[in-house]
């Protein structure tokens, strides 16, 4: 399989990309390698600045989204992701599945969500910004959560609020039907609470706001806090 390497023009480091341009690096020299690198950064800058050029680069953060499953935190994060290239997220389902799995007691979601918190202060430590799409169900999850970053104002939760029927009505997946069957046991919403935030960072609400509104919302927040 072929790759080429080039370099973005928003700040972001080299990158390795398949079939870029039509161009392709083989184990040739280093010489034929620059040569190729300039050949591509050349002819392909003009076109990919005016793509980037609302890109922005955020300073080292750390938001905890939490809401109940299917209310959009990880859809928000990637619209995120268009305007803020160097940003890093940690999906709690794709997490789940080499750091906790198949572990849905209480104990398990706590030790799953400190595990995941430790990641993030991991990323901070290293400048790099990440958003936590993760349920953390209970007000302990998220004040652990908080107290294991321990970063003051480079630390935010952020509440997702949607409606328990609305995030049904979005679960293409259908584990909340098969929750009410009784298939999957302590699925967050149906048969093992949520403790919504009382004193959450930030709130959005996307049941009632489009997802650009949202998105807007948390860059405006980020902004306020001198964080892009």
């Amino acid at each position: 399989m072929s790759l080429v390497i080039f370099r973005s023009f928003c700040g972001l480091p080299y990158r390795v990309c398949e079939g870029f341009a039509g161009e392709t690096l083989g184990a040739g020299s280093a010489t034929e390698f620059v040569t190729t690198w300039e050949r591509l950064t050349t002819a392909t800058a003009s076109s990919l600045r005016p793509a980037l050029s609302h890109c922005v680069m955020a300073k080292p953060f750390v938001l905890w989204m939490t809401g109940l499953p299917c209310s959009g935190k990880t859809t928000i994060v990637k619209d995120l992701q268009k305007d803020i290239p160097n940003l890093a997220m940690l999906d709690g389902d794709e997490l789940r599945e080499w750091l906790s799995p198949k572990d849905f007691s209480k104990e398990g979601r706590d030790e799953h969500n400190k595990k995941v918190a430790h990641l993030a202060k991991l990323l901070l430590r290293h400048g790099i910004p990440s958003v936590v799409s993760l349920v953390s169900p209970y007000a302990e999850n998220r004040e652990n959560a908080r107290r294991i970053v321990d970063s003051g104002d480079q630390f935010a939760e952020c509440y997702v609020k949607c409606s328990l029927a609305k995030c049904e009505e979005r679960d293409v997946k259908g584990m909340y039907a098969k929750a009410r069957r009784g298939e999957i046991k302590g699925f967050t919403g149906i048969d093992d609470p949520y403790e919504a935030p009382e004193n959450a960072d930030l709130i959005v609400d996307t049941e009632d706001e489009p997802l650009a509104d949202s998105a807007q919302k948390v860059k405006s927040f980020l902004h306020g806090r001198g964080l892009l």
